[in-house]
């Protein structure tokens, strides 16, 4: 498909200044081998940051070298082939992988004509790993590679451990040795984690008498004194009293800030020179979905052609004060972590910001399985107080959450954690695993679109699923680039003859919105452009290219003339040669992007393909306010 462009933005327009640019550095794009999903460039790197839940979306720092106790440290990798030693038949039916009555053309063939087969034993590792009753699953030798990373995508290497330590023949003793070695750096991680973490509780406690309260990482652990429950963690989540006081005791520890300061729950980011990363919250988020019992209101299929979603996400917010009277009980010093009800609420709303805000799933561990288990765990504790847990769950709103993990624990695990619970208005979703997502991917004001209820796939994705066919549970626009060097144009909600067939959109009364684009396609990629009305006083226009594995969005606010924008893709970003700009042109606030076929997951080598997008733009208020208008356009452009 020939050389990529130097990388450069857009051209500026006649009479309009190009917005500065803040996340891109210059040089040349160049193509690059699209990196599996198991390397360093995948989010499940710990240092691979990803978008939380319900949260505005930080700037992706920089790339760091890994602590030398961390297990993706090079002194506590793992690299040699595992090897199952051959079965008798009297011990196990032949396999495709071992059978040495097969040629290796036949073992291939076999292999590839069970692909399904693999993921689904890979699944069953993973549920088995994080306490499904039953048999260990029959991997093949070919397949216990991708399970050892599998198993770290979902926090599982001390649960696989502890399961094998009372089931010793389930997996072959130089995996098991393997895991193990992987474990003992996770664990020597978790305990400087909570050495720094001791060290601030104490400085704030000193100066302030408000030790902070951390999230998530090793709640279970510092509960139960179980080291089988330790897990990879990239961070160390606090909650403070006062969020600039904690910022201040953390800089004390050798981090500095990174990024932008006080966005939503996220008051600030630091990190060390090693790599480690501490966030500061001002609060904890715990989402609501919308009282809505029409499924209608939430599907495709009864939506099709202009679609106005007005229903949206909300959220209780969970602040200090309230945190604080739920710590575990412990002596002096006071405990970092909550008590068994209060961290639930914290895991499952964790969870189900992934959820929502991924309507294209990641190739493996959307879900955290170890999270899952942990509210199980959790449940299970001999602390937990089912009467504190059920004020709570009023208290909080927590209602969606819960019936969101009892779902998953209940397909996933089969166990209920909370049965029994009184029936508080979201029992329906539970019945009907009635969970929609976010079809903007941020989970801040977006839209909500029920696109089915496929848990196995938060998992591990089937090989043969793609954004395409997840695409299609929409209603989707056709557009043909294949001819080179083209201008193809499309328009939405402005009237038009040209105008495309589906979108789902929202405006407040009186808004007017439209949207207007072009693509072209050439030798190197596609490039973009996107415009929109000019933002009013007090808001920003914001965009989203959403590819699946290839994510972008920016935010443009023309009052300062400042334009930001990430590259959010799980394999490659901010690598991969793709480019942005923004500027006023004609009245409207128009976006430009150019991509390679690297930044769009496209071999150069194909002679065709279809890329689904669904492409985002809104007007928000500054500081992350509720969006003021808005659409989704869902698009496959055949290239």
């Amino acid at each position: 498909m020939g050389r990529v462009p130097p990388r450069r933005p857009p051209p500026s327009p006649p009479r309009a200044r190009q917005a500065r640019f803040r996340s891109r550095g210059r040089g040349r794009a160049t193509h690059r081998s699209i990196r599996r999903p198991e390397s360093r460039s995948s989010p499940d790197h710990p240092f691979r940051r990803r978008i939380r839940g319900l949260r505005r979306p930080q700037r992706r720092p920089e790339p760091a070298p890994a602590p030398a106790d961390h297990p993706s440290s090079p002194a506590n990798s793992v690299t040699r082939p595992f090897h199952r030693p051959r079965s008798t038949r009297s011990e196990r039916p032949h396999r495709h992988g071992d059978d040495p009555r097969r040629t290796m053309t036949e073992q291939t063939s076999a292999m590839a004509a069970t692909s399904s087969d693999r993921v689904r034993r890979l699944r069953e590792g993973l549920v088995w790993a994080a306490g499904r009753p039953g048999a260990a699953p029959d991997l093949h030798e070919a397949e216990l590679p991708p399970f050892l990373e599998a198993l770290d995508a979902h926090r599982l290497d001390g649960r696989f451990l502890r399961r094998c330590a009372a089931e010793p023949d389930a997996f072959p003793a130089e995996f098991t040795a393997a895991v193990a070695e992987r474990f003992a750096g996770v664990q020597a991680g978790v305990r400087s984690q909570s050495e720094v973490a001791a060290s601030v509780s104490a400085r704030l406690s000193r100066d302030t008498g408000h030790p902070p309260i951390v999230l998530k990482g090793s709640t279970l652990w510092q509960i139960t004194g179980d080291p089988y429950t330790m897990r990879r963690s990239g961070d160390i989540d606090f909650v403070g009293a006062d969020p600039e006081a904690t910022v201040e005791a953390v800089t004390a520890e050798d981090y500095r800030r990174h990024g932008p300061v006080d966005i939503l729950d996220e008051y600030a980011e630091l990190r060390s020179e090693a790599g480690r990363i501490i966030e500061v919250h001002s609060y904890y988020e715990i989402p609501r979905l919308p009282a809505e019992r029409d499924r209608r209101r939430y599907s495709p299929a009864a939506n099709p052609g202009g679609w106005r979603q007005e229903l949206r996400l909300s959220g209780h917010r969970w602040e200090y004060a309230h945190l604080d009277r739920h710590r575990a009980r412990t002596a002096d010093p006071p405990a970092l972590v909550l008590r068994p009800e209060a961290a639930i609420f914290v895991n499952a709303a964790h969870m189900f910001g992934d959820y929502v805000r991924t309507p294209f799933v990641w190739p493996k561990g959307t879900i955290k399985l170890d999270e899952v288990a942990t509210v199980c765990d959790l449940a299970d504790h001999s602390a937990f107080d089912r009467g504190l847990f059920l004020r709570l769950l009023h208290e909080l709103d927590g209602h969606d959450v819960i019936a969101f993990v009892r779902a998953l624990a209940l397909d996933l695990l089969g166990r209920d954690p909370l049965p029994g619970l009184p029936d508080t208005g979201s029992d329906w979703r539970l019945r009907e695993r009635a969970f929609p997502v976010d079809l903007w991917w941020d989970g801040v004001d977006g839209y909500l679109v029920d696109l089915g209820w496929h848990p196995e796939q938060l998992l591990i994705r089937d090989e043969q699923v793609s954004a395409e066919t997840v695409l299609y549970g929409l209603h989707v626009n056709a557009l043909d680039a294949t001819a080179p060097d083209r201008e193809l144009r499309f328009s939405a909600l402005d009237g038009s003859a040209a105008a495309v067939e589906h979108a789902v959109f929202r405006t407040e009364k009186g808004a007017a919105f439209s949207v207007a684009g072009t693509v072209v396609r050439h030798p190197w990629g596609l490039s973009i452009e996107v415009a929109l009305p000019p933002a009013p006083t007090g808001c920003m226009s914001a965009i989203s290219l959403n590819f699946g594995d290839y994510r972008y969005e920016g935010f443009y606010t023309p009052e300062d003339d400042d334009y930001r924008w990430d590259d959010y893709s799980l394999f490659n970003p901010d690598a991969n040669g793709a480019d942005s700009g923004a500027f006023r042109r004609a009245g409207r606030d128009t976006f430009s992007f150019t991509l390679p076929w690297d930044a769009l997951g496209v071999s150069k080598d194909a002679a065709a393909a279809a890329l689904p997008l669904l492409l985002g733009v809104r007007h928000q208020r500054l500081r992350w306010g509720p969006m003021r208008a808005g659409a989704v356009i869902p698009l496959r452009i055949s290239v």
